[in-house]
């Protein structure tokens, strides 16, 4: 064999070694990361930011179906992220339009 050739594969060798070195750090930090942020995100759905915001947003889509009687691009918005209930549209334009006026 060549001592050239033999040069090249030993290099192309340690370059495999040490990008296979960096592919385990990175995953490792990786997983950490995600960890960190799987908890942190954990600790804001299970406290009062959470709630508050569970509570908030429901609150909204309540105010945003009753906006949805009278402006259909509301209206298509929550049908678009299935907010609106079919059976129920019917009744709650009339409870709504009597209650304005």
């Amino acid at each position: 064999m060549n001592k050239l050739l033999y040069y090249i594969i030993l290099l192309m060798g340690l370059v495999c070694v040490a990008l296979s070195i960096t592919l385990i750090i990175a995953s490792n930090t990786n997983q950490k990361i995600q960890l960190k942020i799987q908890n942190q995100q954990q600790y804001l759905n299970s406290g009062i930011l959470g709630q508050q915001g569970q509570q908030i947003a429901g609150s909204i889509i309540q105010e945003m179906d009753k906006v949805a009687v009278s402006n259909s691009n509301i209206r298509f918005i929550l049908e678009q992220y299935g907010f609106r209930k079919p059976a129920s549209s019917p009744t709650e334009p009339l409870e709504s339009g009597a209650s304005k006026q």
